[in-house]
């Protein structure tokens, strides 16, 4: 009699045993298709070895075949496909012929873990193998195939929690939720988390799309966590390493998307809020020369005793000249003017004490970043601000517009018999700002401050200007002025 075969040698069970054991070896399914085989053979009506085939044929159609990295469908003439002899092919009738092979063999395997779940309804590993066709032939057959197979790794997950592989294909069946074009954007998001930079791109933070994509991810980490030592079908998986690694970071990083998506408009207040929280932040400066006075405003726009006005306010003291600070409480000191850009019409002062309290920045601070004062991105069209100052001396007066344009005079203009801006982004709004405003903040509704009410206003209702936050930027940096 001729030498036994090992479907008959071995049981149903033992030939599984024999396969998964090589497959943790190997670290391929698909390199344990013909075990499976042999067990099918060995007990057809054994659900968890039908299951076990169908799965490893779906795999070998969906990753390919042994000789697909050597061959492909970029195989040459001549040379042998998926181990057949194919000497007069072209490379179209090799992917042709492939598609045909790829297509059989998954309609094989959809039909054995069909027929294992009828055999056996209530086994969480024949479930989840279902699930994994279905997941490997959604990239064929469309999106509900993927619906479908999340059902079966929930089902699986019901009837047996401990079923490591289950989590990891139900994390892997999120991701692939998760659109082609949205992958980039996705860099993208982690690049800004990891950048810890307090006001990212509109192209980094895409709005719900991206972080409802970022939200599978989320998913996926959380359920891989619970099962970090059981890996099963898929031990060298390149899915199962990278998912389990990153899972510890995808919640602080959640976190740290939902605080920078507030940066970007979503963190807004009403304007009584912000002129409540804001006015104590104000200041009103008074500058006395020869027995004659004026008032402007001035701010604190971070936790420092360095305040912001404009130049045309404090240059008739000029610099390390004295100016009166009065704050809303009553209060009077000196202050010292340390800086002036008479062309940018910026300048600070330093006041004697601590004002962390009184600072700008705490209008729009959010856990989990330090608070900012200045608005970094350019100001579009259409946004509405709110000014806090002193006109005609009406102390603490909050008024409230649109930005209306952005400007940048090549040749400036004469304000106050000097000629400034020149070069200089400014805002133009229809705010109502009236000399005593001058040098107070203007914010966004987000609390941030977007510039400064300039003196260039013109005699038209309306039809006035603030230097933009970037230019502020430009000042402190140029004098190292320690304001954020």
């Amino acid at each position: 009699m001729g030498a036994q075969t090992k479907k008959n040698r071995f049981s149903a069970d033992e030939l599984i045993e024999i396969g998964l054991n090589k497959l943790k070896s190997k670290g391929q399914i698909w390199w344990v298709s013909e075990q499976f085989d042999w067990a099918v053979k060995a007990d057809p009506n054994h659900a968890y070895a039908l299951a076990l085939r169908g799965a490893t044929n779906a795999a070998r159609a969906y990753w390919g075949f042994p000789y697909y990295d050597t061959y492909g469908w970029r195989g040459k003439p001549g040379r042998k496909f998926n181990g057949l002899p194919v000497p007069h092919m072209t490379r179209d009738k090799l992917r042709n012929y492939e598609n045909s092979i790829i297509s059989k063999t998954f309609n094989n395997g959809l039909r054995d873990v069909e027929k294992a779940v009828i055999l056996d309804p209530v086994d969480s590993r024949v479930l989840m193998l279902r699930g994994y066709v279905y997941m490997l032939r959604s990239d064929f057959e469309g999106p509900l195939n993927l619906d479908q197979a999340i059902k079966d790794f929930d089902k699986a997950i019901m009837l047996d929690t401990g079923n490591a592989d289950a989590y990891f294909l139900r994390a892997w069946a999120y991701d692939k939720k998760v659109p082609y074009s949205l992958q980039h954007r996705i860099f993208l998001w982690f690049k800004a988390y990891e950048s810890q930079r307090p006001n990212p791109t509109l192209a980094e933070l895409e709005g719900e799309t991206v972080r409802k994509a970022v939200g599978f991810m989320q998913k996926e980490a959380d359920e891989l966590k619970t099962m970090p030592d059981k890996a099963g079908l898929f031990p060298h998986g390149y899915h199962y390493q990278s998912y389990f690694v990153g899972g510890n970071n995808f919640n602080s990083v959640q976190a740290a998307y939902d605080i920078k998506l507030k940066w970007l408009g979503r963190n807004t207040k009403t304007p009584k809020q912000l002129y409540e929280m804001g006015k104590k932040g104000v200041v009103a400066l008074q500058v006395t020369i020869q027995g004659k006075s004026w008032l402007g405003t001035g701010f604190f726009p971070s936790n420092s005793n360095i305040l912001l006005t404009n130049a045309h306010v404090v240059e008739p003291v000029g610099y390390k000249g004295k100016i009166e600070v009065i704050f809303i409480d009553g209060r009077r000191v000196m202050g010292t003017v340390i800086a002036i850009d008479s062309n940018a019409d910026l300048a600070a002062c330093t006041v004697p004490g601590n004002y962390k309290h009184f600072a700008m920045s705490e209008l729009s601070r959010i856990e989990g970043i330090a608070p900012t004062s200045l608005a970094f991105k350019q100001v579009p069209e259409g946004t509405k601000v709110i000014a806090i100052g002193h006109p005609r001396g009406l102390t603490w007066s909050m008024t409230t517009g649109i930005i209306s344009a952005r400007r940048k005079y090549n040749y400036g203009s004469i304000v106050d018999g000097k000629r400034r801006y020149k070069g200089v982004e400014l805002l133009q709004t229809d705010t109502a700002l009236n000399p005593g405003n001058s040098g107070g903040p203007v914010l966004n509704y987000n609390g941030k401050i977007i510039g400064i009410v300039s003196g260039g206003g013109l005699d038209a209702q309306g039809l006035n200007f603030i230097i933009s936050s970037r230019e502020i930027i430009k000042f402190k940096n140029k004098y190292r002025l320690m304001i954020h």
